[in-house]
């Protein structure tokens, strides 16, 4: 379990290094924003249409919102093909992990072990799909990471219930 967090510790702390790196959208670009309900719901790829628009209007860029609420990994990864490579992007976005833990599972008396297990199949479907994403070397990838862990929270029974507040804090 301490590799399998390492590497998402990793993976976030690499995701931070290059956040600042990441080139803006050329004119015609045709960017998919491929994710669950952050994706779907969360407006931000008509906030940066909308910049673009207006700032840059002869820079025309088109935006495919290819995000479903309560997806993980898994179903990302199952509609990849059809939802987002299909429309032949030239930038693809990539926000999951979210739901990967699940929501219900938590009220389980084998919770842990049962999230500890998700977790792995999480990331070996993220590590197909990424090597699938490789091999698209005509679409620029941009990975978006979720929200980050606050270790200082306080868990009360006000936010989750008593059984997932104790989970949370180990």
């Amino acid at each position: 379990m301490k590799k399998l967090y390492s590497l998402l510790i990793g993976i976030g702390l690499s995701a931070g290094v290059n956040a600042q790196n990441i080139a803006p959208f050329k004119a015609g670009d045709r960017i998919a924003f491929v994710g669950n309900s952050i994706t779907d719901g969360g407006h931000y790829h008509s906030y940066i249409w909308l910049y673009y628009m207006t700032h840059f209007p002869n820079q025309r860029i088109t935006c495919y919102n290819v995000g479903i609420g309560g997806d993980d990994i898994n179903q990302i990864a199952y509609r990849i093909d059809a939802d987002a490579l299909a429309r032949k992007p030239t930038v693809l976005t990539l926000t999951w992990g979210m739901n990967d833990t699940g929501y219900f599972e938590w009220y389980r008396p084998d919770a842990q072990d049962f999230i500890d297990k998700r977790l792995v199949n999480s990331y070996k479907t993220y590590a197909a799909l990424e090597d699938k994403l490789k091999k698209h070397t005509e679409i620029r990838k941009i990975l978006i990471g979720g929200s980050p862990y606050d270790e200082t929270t306080k868990f009360t029974k006000k936010i989750f219930t008593r059984i997932r507040a104790k989970r949370l804090q180990k």
